[in-house]
């Protein structure tokens, strides 16, 4: 059964970034396999931040621009998005582990969306309960 795969934002940035070749062998094998590839709405305001502001790169916008006509879709953000962020925050932060208020959003927007996150970002992720996930970099 196909999956739908939300990527992260430092796995968007690999795949921009064309390395390492294990991210880009698992994107293609899952594009391949009829999986859908997303990006929460929160990857994208992430990956826009980039390209605003004193280090602003045209470059940067270009290739963010050409990425995300390749995805399956943007996620929006909603109401179960957000009901299943709160709970994490409240969870990890009655745990004394707490991650990043984006990354929470990210966590609950795949939850709610029936998404494998994929991430390197392993570390933050792991404490979110339930929370299904794969790290392409390590292959």
């Amino acid at each position: 059964m196909p999956a739908i795969y939300m990527l992260d934002t430092n796995i968007c940035s690999f795949i921009m970034r064309e390395r390492p070749a294990s991210v880009l062998a698992r994107l293609q094998n899952a594009a391949e396999s009829q999986h859908q590839i997303v990006i929460s709405v929160i990857t994208y305001y992430e990956m826009l931040l980039g390209t605003v502001g004193r280090n602003a790169s045209p470059r940067h916008a270009r290739l963010v621009d050409a990425f995300v006509t390749r995805l399956s879709t943007i996620l929006p953000w909603d109401a179960a998005s957000a009901e299943r962020a709160t709970g994490i925050k409240q969870d990890l932060a009655a745990k004394g582990t707490p991650i990043g208020g984006n990354d929470t959003m990210i966590a609950g927007h795949a939850l709610a969306a029936d998404c494998v996150l994929v991430t390197n970002n392993t570390r933050e992720f792991s404490r979110v309960q339930g929370l299904r996930f794969e790290d392409w970099v390590k292959g």
